[in-house]
């Protein structure tokens, strides 16, 4: 533990802010999640059912550290900081600095007929949490309104089923 210390120590002090930031952040979500209802936490979320494009990020850098962060803090919290917890807060970290992101919710029935669900944030061509999300089946959508979105033509009603699983995965 010592050794996390000093290597903390000797981080420079930005990405100490950053971090700190990704931890709060991550706290705050994780209590939004457990008691705010869907429909109000979204609201923050950008237009459900639609994609920002996939092409390089103004701050790519910058991008790379957010996903850093998150991927660091995630690590050390004492709360669950899954992927739920991670994609919004990704996405808050970059909404506050006005790079454009879309959060996935994804579902997937394996063999035993069982229902897992999945929360991934791609900002640009670039995806900041929970991977690719390539094996689930894309229900919902939210991305920031503009130039750079398009319509995803999802179905609206599965995404609050697929935050319900998130929210009580275990």
């Amino acid at each position: 533990m010592s050794n996390k210390l000093t290597k903390f120590a000797h981080f420079p002090w930005q990405d100490k802010l950053l971090l700190g930031e990704a931890w709060l952040r991550l706290g705050a979500a994780r209590f939004s999640i457990l008691t705010v209802p869907f429909a109000k936490l979204s609201m923050d979320w950008g237009t459900p059912m639609l994609e920002t494009f996939r092409e390089s990020p103004p701050d790519q850098a910058y991008v790379e550290r957010v996903k850093w962060a998150i991927s660091t803090a995630s690590r050390y919290t004492p709360w669950k900081s899954n992927c739920l917890p991670q994609a919004i807060t990704g996405k808050q970290m970059l909404q506050k600095r006005g790079l454009r992101s879309t959060l996935y919710f994804g579902l997937l029935r394996d063999r035993k007929g069982e229902v897992a669900a999945h929360a991934w944030l791609r900002c640009g061509n670039m995806f900041v949490t929970g991977g690719r999300g390539i094996a689930f089946t894309v229900v919902g959508t939210f991305a920031e309104m503009g130039d750079s979105s398009t319509s995803a033509g999802l179905p609206a009603a599965q995404v609050s089923q697929a935050f319900a699983w998130l929210k009580n995965e275990k």
